[in-house]
C-alpha cells in the first residue's frame, strides 16, 4: 500500500452511522476521559470546547511503530490535532481526574502563519517538547508519526507525496505501546478527522528513495 516508507494499515475509516462517544475500537484515556464520536463519517471530539483523546484498544504494538490520520478540516488558529505513539502506563481519566499516560506525541498546532509541528515526549501526560519545526498543512493532508529505535519522526502526507518534517532522538521510552489521536474541538466542524491507522513497522520495509524527505505515496486517499 505505498510508502510511509512502507505499507499503511487503516484501522478506522469512520465510515459508519453516527455513533459514540466512544467510537467503536477506541476509548478515551486522558483529559477527563473526553473522547471522540463519529458525525457524518468523520471523527470529532465528543463536544465543542474540549480536549479529546482516543486510544486504539485492541493492540499493543512493537517498539518500532507508526500512526497517521487525515485532517479533513483543519483546526482553528491556536488549536491542535495530534498522534500518540508507544502509549503505556495509562491511568484512564474521569470527570474528576485528568488521567495520565507515558509515550510520544506528534502535534500539529494550527497557526495564522506557518503551522508548527511539535515532536514531544509525554511524561504522565505532561508534554515535553523535543523539537518544533514549522510546516504548512492543507485541508485533506495526513499527519504522520513514527518511532524507530530511539528516533521520533513527524510526517506530512499530501496527494501522493510524503514529506518528513522533522526527527529527534529520545531514549526515555523504548518499549512498545498503544497508538491514538486527539484534538481540541474549537467548533462543531473544526477540526474533522478521518482514516486513522498505524501499527508495528514491518521488519523489512523497502528502502526509502535517496531523498528521504520526499517519499512516493500511492494509497492514502487524497
Amino acid at each position: 500500500m505505498g510508502t510511509f516508507p512502507y505499507d499503511q494499515t487503516v484501522l478506522a475509516s469512520f465510515d459508519m452511522a453516527d455513533t459514540g462517544p466512544p467510537i467503536p475500537g477506541f476509548t478515551g484515556y486522558v483529559y477527563h476521559g473526553n473522547t471522540h464520536k463519529v458525525v457524518s463519517n468523520t471523527a470529532r471530539a465528543q463536544a465543542t470546547g474540549v480536549l479529546a483523546s482516543s486510544i486504539w484498544t485492541a493492540t499493543v504494538f512493537d517498539p518500532d511503530q507508526y500512526a497517521f490520520i487525515k485532517i479533513d478540516v483543519k483546526p482553528n488558529d491556536g488549536n491542535d490535532v495530534w498522534l500518540d505513539l508507544c502509549v503505556k502506563d495509562i491511568v484512564v481519566g474521569s470527570q474528576g481526574a485528568s488521567g495520565t499516560a507515558d509515550g510520544y506525541r506528534v502535534r500539529l498546532l494550527q497557526q495564522a502563519g506557518t503551522d508548527i509541528v511539535e515532536l514531544c515526549r509525554m511524561d504522565d501526560n505532561f508534554k515535553v517538547t523535543l523539537l518544533s519545526p514549522t510546516f504548512e498543512f492543507n485541508a485533506g493532508d495526513y499527519l504522520g508519526a513514527e518511532r524507530v529505535g530511539s528516533e521520533l519522526r513527524a510526517w506530512n502526507l499530501r496527494a501522493g507525496v510524503a514529506t518528513q518534517i522533522g526527527a529527534v532522538t529520545d531514549t526515555t521510552y523504548l518499549a512498545g505501546g498503544k497508538i491514538g489521536f486527539g484534538n481540541w474541538q474549537s467548533s462543531s466542524t473544526a477540526p474533522t478527522l478521518n482514516d486513522f491507522g498505524g501499527g508495528t513497522i514491518p521488519a523489512d520495509p523497502p528502502p526509502p528513495p535517496s531523498d528521504v524527505h520526499v517519499l512516493s505515496m500511492t494509497t492514502l486517499r487524497a
